[in-house]
């Protein structure tokens, strides 16, 4: 028997995507998914004439064979899935929500994103939103920051969890409890120093925060350890082995958070 949350599986069509958390006006408690063709994204064989009952949004059983347990609510909501596909649905680890994208992304098979805006009021209310079912959409992920000082325009985010400040490495683990509770990771720049930084990633990773950063090098970032760079030139950066390769990053303008077209 299995226990999954509802929200991790996507139904596919052949003409397009219908999700569990789509299902028909659904006001029962329970819902059954009958004769899909199961694809676990692991590696193993589909597995036909499939069935799923979820329960209280969790899914509860996991059968294949036509044969229905005697033991289902009779106000089940029973969806027939015959010549679909069920799938754990996709996550989006870079987007740049806005408020008109939640339906789009659920039609589209994304049911979680992780949105690097830097609009931080703005996504904590849209995280409160979307993840306590006010707003329609995706489950809504987004980082706080660790700086190593506190400007005064950072004061009121501060206040609400969503920016800490430590400048030693001994001053992390208390920054990263203040943002633990109103934010899913931590967003790094390359300018914090390393001891610092090393300090950040390993209470973070102890915390269950992820930390990630625009990267100069990805060889850097990894010694650092940050579990994800964003966007790929410090991939390419770190590949360039050449004099000439180097002497011409030497001469690069390379910025935070900016994107260098000549490195894609």
């Amino acid at each position: 028997m299995h226990h999954w949350r509802a929200s991790r599986l996507a139904i596919t069509l052949s003409v397009g995507v219908l999700f569990l958390s789509s299902a028909p006006d659904a006001s029962a408690d329970t819902l059954l998914i009958e004769d899909a063709t199961l694809l676990d994204m692991v590696g193993d064989a589909p597995i036909g004439n499939t069935s799923v009952l979820i329960e209280d949004d969790t899914i509860d059983r996991i059968w294949s064979g036509g044969e229905r347990p005697d033991d289902i609510p009779p106000d089940t909501i029973v969806i027939d899935a015959g010549g679909k596909f069920l799938l754990p649905a996709f996550i989006d680890s870079h987007v740049h929500y806005n408020w008109y994208m939640g339906e789009l992304f659920l039609a589209h098979g994304i049911t979680t994103v992780n949105d690097l805006s830097s609009r931080i009021y703005w996504q904590a209310a849209t995280r409160r939103g979307l993840n306590t079912g006010g707003l329609r959409g995706p489950r809504y992920l987004f980082c706080a920051r660790i700086g190593s000082e506190s400007p005064s325009g950072q004061a009121a985010l501060a206040r609400m969890g969503l920016f800490a400040t430590a400048s030693r490495p001994d001053e992390v683990g208390e920054a990263v409890s203040a943002i633990r509770a109103n934010a899913d990771c931590v967003r790094q720049n390359m300018e914090t120093p390393e001891a610092l930084f090393k300090a950040i990633t390993r209470e973070a990773n102890l915390a269950g925060l992820s930390v990630i950063a625009h990267s100069f090098d990805a060889r850097d970032s990894a010694e650092l350890g940050v579990n994800g760079i964003e966007h790929l030139e410090g991939v390419a950066l770190a590949t360039i082995r050449s004099p000439d390769g180097l002497r011409a990053v030497s001469e690069m303008n390379l910025e935070e958070g900016h994107k260098h077209p000549l490195l894609y």
